[in-house]
């Protein structure tokens, strides 16, 4: 049985973040801010801690409390509350995954207007094909799921591409190892397929493929597979890893500016867009019909 999804979302670990900060530049202890709200010092910290959602009207008076005057601010506190608990259409999939985290994802994909990533195994989730997408979940199901709850997970992974398409496409640029379009997963025709729509993808306005071949053994291309997301302000920028431990989500700056000197290092060493379509057919033409 898989468990449902605990824990507080990041975007409501911001808005704690963001008060207990606001509440210690002030000064205020969190019995002084409970006593304000009429709540207990414990609703207080909750709030903090991301476990308990505050309601506007309360939020509303802890930044007076706090001397929050400026509009902006207070507007993106206030937008962030909404987003903290709203639903998503991804929410619908949250009994699906035992991964306190999972759910950040899609949200972050769904609000990024620029997404980079760099992925040494696979295609990347965004660009696969249903049918390469269940031979990768279906190997690295190590808890034996049912076919329904693999269908379960397919059907997200593609429901995810659609931030893609549309008037407010969002901008990707992928870079991909070599050893990533030679694994043969799924067979030669799944991997065909996949070729074909790495290709066509390719083309789109908002999509750039890039190839980073074994000849760039010399570039940083020994480091493991993330994302970067860039949001709009004031969002922070956040850096995404995946391990058999779980996945991080980094957002202070001078980590992200390690994610972002790699990635301009892997950018530079991979083959341009063009160059990057002709190796994808090559490989296409190789692979067995």
């Amino acid at each position: 049985m898989v468990r449902r999804r605990q824990g507080p979302s990041l975007r409501s670990q911001w808005l704690g973040q963001w008060l207990r900060k606001l509440r210690e530049e002030n000064g205020h202890t969190l019995e002084y801010a409970a006593q304000y709200l009429e709540c207990s010092t414990a609703t207080v910290s909750r709030i903090e801690l991301a476990q308990y959602p505050i309601k506007s009207l309360a939020l509303k008076g802890l930044l007076d409390l706090y001397n929050v005057s400026d509009r902006k601010t207070r507007d993106f506190l206030l937008e962030l509350r909404e987003e903290a608990w709203r639903k998503g259409w991804w929410d619908g999939y949250g009994d699906a995954y035992d991964d306190p985290g999972f759910i950040d994802y899609p949200w972050l994909e769904s609000r990024a207007t620029n997404i980079r990533s760099y992925e040494t195994m696979l295609v990347p989730g965004l660009l696969q094909t249903p049918a390469y997408a269940e031979a990768v979940i279906r190997a690295f199901d190590y808890r034996g799921s049912s076919d329904a709850q693999i269908s379960r997970w397919v059907e997200l992974r593609i429901e995810r591409h659609r931030i893609l398409t549309g008037v407010d496409a969002t901008a990707l640029t992928v870079i991909v190892d070599e050893s990533a379009l030679r694994r043969p997963i799924g067979g030669d025709a799944v991997m065909r397929a996949q070729l074909h729509r790495l290709l066509e993808t390719s083309s789109s306005p908002n999509v750039t493929v890039l190839v980073l071949p074994f000849t760039a053994a010399d570039q940083p291309c020994f480091v493991g597979p993330f994302t970067i997301f860039e949001l709009p302000d004031p969002y922070p920028d956040v850096a995404h890893v995946e391990s058999l431990a779980g996945r991080a989500f980094v957002e202070k700056s001078d980590q992200i500016d390690r994610f972002e000197h790699v990635y301009a290092d892997l950018h530079q060493a991979a083959l341009s867009p063009e160059l990057s379509a002709d190796f994808i057919a090559n490989i296409l033409e190789e692979t067995p019909k």
